[in-house]
């Protein structure tokens, strides 16, 4: 179980392009280059989507802090923030936490412990799942 968020954003944005309503908001996050959450509602292009259970997933994921360095068996759900090539940032399930990874190739440069509890990361990355799917099929998106 795995999410790229980069892929996710495209998706998202060309979904609130051509079915949102036209707003004009003023937004507390930048997830992506014209992607926008307020409140509720998420923005592109000047028209949003209503999407709390969205909205509260993209924050838990958008931002994650180190808060101590230390190892961990992984496992999944991941969440993709960069995956260029070789080198790939991602958030992963550790024994005690959920763990930043960066790394490059076959070595990791950087692990650490951030501030974000397992079940609620596992909860978030389940709705960008399900939104995902939904956004692959077009026909399912209010179905979410």
């Amino acid at each position: 179980m795995s999410i790229n968020l980069p892929d996710f954003f495209h998706l998202l944005k060309q979904y609130i392009r051509q079915q949102g309503g036209a707003c004009r908001v003023d937004y507390e996050l930048v997830l992506w280059d014209g992607l926008y959450i307020s409140g509720d509602f998420i923005s592109s292009g000047g028209k949003c989507v209503r999407a709390q259970n969205l909205a509260d997933a993209l924050r838990v994921t958008a931002n994650p802090q180190c808060v101590e360095k230390k190892t961990s068996e992984l496992a999944p759900p991941y969440v993709e923030y960069i995956a260029l090539g070789d080198y790939a940032l991602l958030a992963a399930v550790g024994r005690d936490g959920v763990y930043l990874v960066e790394n490059e190739g076959a070595s990791i440069r950087c692990i650490c412990k951030v501030n974000l509890n397992i079940e609620v990361f596992k909860k978030a990355v389940d709705v960008l799942m399900r939104w995902q799917a939904a956004l692959l099929d077009q026909t399912a998106v209010d179905k979410v």
